[in-house]
């Protein structure tokens, strides 16, 4: 129970990664509110606010009804995210520019509007979801590589920018996560179950991650515990970044 007396809000915490870190941040004390376009499947420990990350307006009464609820606002996590598959040849701009805006705008625009509320508690934590593919790049996915590599450089230069004020943020890089998305990606090859396994291959643990190992890393980051961790992009890929590839020997 890290996290109680807290106030947290988690954009995209309606389901997958965003889910099992706003039903962490819950289990952790914490009061949390998901912003998201739709509720939560249950709401047991968490309030919901429609809220479009893209609309600056909307991220200002998301954190508004979160400070209303709770006196404030400690936590934010930013965990809303959508990809485009397809090569930068073939991606028009209008797909490049909805990636970006749900991506790194909807960061910009949450972290403008809990700031004032950060600052008024003295400080807090900000966590933004980025990925591995913010570091290197995998096939068809140009802009998603881009746009995480904009939340790494946010969590940077917030960290620099409101540091002064006890603000602290920091990225974190998921890799491989267990989701209906990458279930999907899997399901696109003639043998699935040979492409997980070669997936799973590339992770030294020998195994996939799941949202919880995501959540986990949030509810540190949230907590005091991290208290001198700041303008860092920690990986959760179960070592996957850390060797080179190579042939089977």
């Amino acid at each position: 129970m890290r996290l109680c007396g807290k106030v947290a809000v988690v954009s995209g915490g309606a389901q997958n990664i965003g889910l099992a870190i706003a039903r962490r941040l819950a289990a952790e004390g914490a009061q949390v509110v998901v912003g998201d376009l739709n509720p939560p499947p249950d709401s047991d420990g968490i309030a919901f606010c429609r809220a479009d990350v893209c609309d600056e307006s909307e991220c200002a009464a998301l954190m508004d009804f979160a400070a209303q609820r709770g006196g404030g606002v400690d936590i934010l996590v930013c965990a809303a995210g959508v990809a485009v598959e397809r090569k930068i040849l073939e991606t028009s701009s209008s797909e490049w520019e909805r990636v970006m805006r749900v991506n790194a705008t909807g960061i910009f625009l949450c972290a403008k509007a809990v700031l004032p509320h950060m600052r008024a508690r003295g400080g807090g934590a900000m966590i933004l979801i980025g990925s591995i593919e913010g570091l290197a790049a995998n096939p068809m996915h140009g802009a998603y590589a881009a746009s995480k590599a904009a939340a790494h450089a946010l969590a940077r230069a917030i960290a620099r920018d409101h540091g002064a004020d006890g603000i602290r943020c920091n990225a974190i890089a998921p890799g491989w996560i267990q989701t209906p998305f990458n279930d999907n990606l899997l399901a696109q090859y003639p043998d699935p179950q040979a492409a997980e396994d070669a997936v799973r291959a590339m992770h030294p643990l020998g195994r996939l991650g799941t949202p919880d190992d995501v959540a986990a890393m949030v509810a540190w980051l949230a907590s005091s515990d991290s208290d001198f961790v700041n303008g860092q992009t920690l990986a959760v890929d179960g070592g996957r970044t850390a060797q080179l590839p190579s042939p089977g020997l």
